[in-house]
């Protein structure tokens, strides 16, 4: 398994995950909203903290948006390489205030 942080700034980190056939990224939660960016077709195998499983099958380009606090592992069960990129949302903007508007 690699991991390569591209950027990392108080507005964003990006981060670049890379698995082979059984790696995994190890049991975390995420502190920001992030999203995820397939760079290979794979199926992505995750198990949350209750222990429930789930198999995402992923598509270069396809993007999916997930809300911070989101406890899980991530591995790769199968011969494909899975390659995707990861996007925290560390400080999100401040939204104009719809006053005075």
């Amino acid at each position: 398994m690699s991991s390569t942080v591209q950027v990392d700034n108080p507005d964003v980190r990006v981060t670049r995950w890379t698995l082979k056939r059984g790696e995994q990224t190890g049991p975390h939660r995420h502190e920001y909203d992030y999203v995820v960016v397939p760079l290979t077709s794979a199926w992505m195998q995750i198990r949350s903290a209750d222990g429930s499983e789930l198999a995402t099958d992923l598509t270069p380009g396809t993007s999916y948006f997930r809300e911070a606090g989101a406890e899980h592992n991530v591995r790769n069960e199968e011969d494909a390489v899975l390659d995707f990129v990861e996007v925290e949302v560390v400080r999100p903007r401040s939204r104009p205030s719809s006053e005075g508007s």
